[in-house]
């Protein structure tokens, strides 16, 4: 317990220093200054993108935003850094009919509050691959799915292979199980023991699976969700280390999620190579602040803060903490 807490505390420690820079760049904080070392941000407009942001209000500057943020990721997926502060463009991707990639799998982190929220009982667990099934199932195969090979050919039926490491985890106590039940699935497989197979739940059992890109392989660009239902189970392969489930889907869908936040005015920017815009006094910095809490003084670049969402002010770490710590009671 008191390990989860430290890392909590160094979390919330690093978190201002990477959204600092970020709250004046992003959100357009107004900062007005005393003169001295020391300034208090004030809300002197409602123009503030976080406002925004927070209250899940789709503004023209939320919108543009968004666009910007995924138009930026896209283009920098185009390009290698080589070293020395140089970055190459990659060649043309050869455009045909075949998407064909591998993303991994992982365990979805909770925020903060909500994992403070759960300590001391049980919490849903998430995937980045989510896998839906007909009915209740022993194993999730989510729980142990290292990556999705996924390949849709035009005009043919989608393909997805699931693998799985085949090593024991000690730590882990469904692990062992887990494997003995693939040992069975490829036996069933290899005796072509249809019946076994009628009543496997890795067979029979599941309904769909989908999950949204994230740092796949062979440049497939982040945030495309992949939906696909009704499986067929067609092969089970036991080599290099793991256990692959390769299934045939009767159906699937592909959807860029970018092209929901499609900004024209923005894009025309970019075509023509406007320069962005901003205002001289958001690049304004000072280094030290006071708590609007507590009242001591805080050092930005040592002790860290954060910035009060409601009356803009900055907050100490402890102040901040403790705040957290309420809200789970």
């Amino acid at each position: 317990m008191n390990s989860f807490f430290k890392k909590v505390k160094d979390f919330l420690y690093a978190l201002p220093f990477g959204l600092k820079g970020a709250d004046t760049e992003i959100m357009g904080s107004n900062i007005s200054g005393d003169g001295n070392d020391t300034s208090i941000n004030q809300q002197v407009n409602d123009n503030r993108v976080a406002k925004h942001l927070l209250k899940g209000e789709i503004t023209k500057e939320v919108s543009e935003l968004r666009y910007r943020t995924y138009k930026v990721a896209r283009e920098t997926d185009n390009y290698e850094y080589i070293g020395n502060g140089i970055a190459t463009k990659k060649e043309e991707k050869e455009k045909n009919d075949v998407i064909k990639f591998s993303q991994e799998n992982k365990l979805i982190c909770n925020d903060i509050l909500t994992e403070l929220n759960h300590v001391g009982s049980y919490g849903v667990e998430k995937y980045t691959v989510n896998i839906n099934y007909i009915s209740p199932v022993r194993f999730k195969l989510q729980e142990f799915l290292t990556f999705v090979d996924v390949v849709i050919e035009k005009g043919k039926d989608a393909i997805t292979t699931l693998r799985f490491n085949d090593i024991r985890n000690p730590q882990a106590f469904k692990s062992k199980p887990f494997i003995t039940e693939l040992e069975k699935l490829e036996q069933l497989f290899i005796n072509n023991d249809s019946y076994g197979l009628s009543r496997n739940d890795f067979a029979e059992s599941i309904l769909c699976m989908n999950f949204t890109t994230f740092k796949a392989t062979d440049r497939q660009p982040d945030v495309v969700s992949y939906s696909f239902t009704s499986p067929k189970l067609i092969d089970v392969k036991h080599e290099d280390g793991e256990y692959k489930l390769v299934y045939k889907w009767d159906s699937y869908n592909r959807i860029d999620l970018t092209d929901k936040f499609y900004d024209e005015e923005l894009e025309k920017k970019y075509v023509n190579k406007e320069r962005k815009s901003f205002s001289p006094d958001a690049t304004i910095e000072e280094t030290k602040h006071k708590c609007s809490k507590c009242g001591k003084e805080i050092i930005a670049y040592k002790d860290g803060f954060i910035i009060d969402k409601d009356s803009g002010e900055p907050v100490c770490m402890d102040c901040y903490s403790k705040y957290l710590l309420s809200l789970s009671k």
